[in-house]
C-alpha cells in the first residue's frame, strides 16, 4: 500500500467514525426539530393505516370531525380533504372510476392522477407502526 492509499484508507475510516458517532445526536435533534414545525404548523397526527394496500383501493375516514379519503395506490398512500373544495359539501367516491364526485355543484375530482387534482392533500408520515395523517388542530368550543 502506498502513501496515498494509506490516507485515502484514514480519510475514509474517520468520516465513517464521525458519521457513526454523529448519527444518535443527530436523530435526535431531527426528532425535536420535527416535533417543534409540527407544533408551530398546528398538525395533530392520526393513525390512518398499518400499511398501504397490495391493491389499488379507495377508503373514507372520519378523523376529528373531517372526513379524510385514502387512496392506496401502487404501493404508495395518498390522503386528501373529503369536502368539495368549491362548495364545501360532502364528496362522494365512485370506485370503480377512481374518483370522487359532488352531488350538490356536480364537479367530479380523478383519484388516480394525484398532481393537480383539486383536492387538499394532507401530509403523511411513515412510523413503525403504520402512517399517520396530519391534520390541523381543531380550535376548543
Amino acid at each position: 500500500m502506498n502513501r496515498l492509499e494509506f490516507l485515502k484508507e484514514i480519510k475514509k475510516s474517520l468520516v465513517e467514525t464521525v458519521q457513526y458517532a454523529c448519527a444518535p445526536i443527530m436523530e435526535d435533534k431531527i426528532e425535536k426539530w420535527n416535533h417543534s414545525l409540527d407544533v408551530l404548523s398546528q398538525l395533530q397526527w392520526w393513525h390512518v393505516a398499518n400499511r398501504v394496500s397490495e391493491t389499488n383501493k379507495i377508503e373514507e375516514k372520519y378523523i376529528d370531525r373531517q372526513t379524510i379519503i385514502l387512496v392506496h395506490d401502487n404501493k404508495k398512500l395518498y390522503a386528501y380533504d373529503g369536502f368539495c373544495p368549491s362548495c364545501k359539501k360532502l364528496l362522494t367516491i365512485v370506485q370503480i372510476d377512481s374518483t370522487c364526485k359532488c352531488m350538490y355543484c356536480e364537479k367530479e375530482y380523478s383519484l388516480a392522477s394525484h398532481e393537480k387534482n383539486g383536492l387538499q392533500e394532507f401530509p403523511l408520515k411513515k412510523a413503525e407502526d403504520g402512517y399517520y395523517v396530519g391534520l390541523r388542530k381543531r380550535k376548543s368550543v
